[in-house]
């Protein structure tokens, strides 16, 4: 297993809603897990327009198979920034004897 890939550290939350005392609930991020993973920007557009209305950057993460199983109503940090998955967290084999979790994510 090649773990040097793995060089972004991550912070796995749940939201947990908690009453504001008003009847009404805030939304709060309960960290879950700290794992490291791969990341790659997956979208990013080319042309300048798009790029001044500041259009939703997309990244592609993979985390090792054994170190936490995500799900899509999980919440990750990374840089002091939570971002949302976007797709169902799919396990893929990259090599003979490894396996990751794979999905995608974008800013909340």
């Amino acid at each position: 297993m090649n773990i040097g890939r793995y060089d972004q550290k991550l912070e796995i939350n749940e939201i947990q809603r908690i009453s504001n005392g008003y009847g009404g609930y805030d939304d709060s991020y309960v960290p879950v897990a700290s794992v490291f993973a791969r990341i790659e920007q997956i979208q990013q557009s080319k042309r300048l327009s798009e790029v001044m209305q500041k259009l939703p950057t997309f990244f592609r993460v993979g985390i090792h198979f054994k170190a936490y199983t995500p799900t899509i109503d999980n919440v990750i940090k990374w840089e002091d920034e939570y971002y949302v998955i976007q797709n169902t967290p799919t396990r893929v084999n990259t090599t003979r004897n490894t396996q990751e979790w794979v999905f995608d994510i974008g800013k909340l």
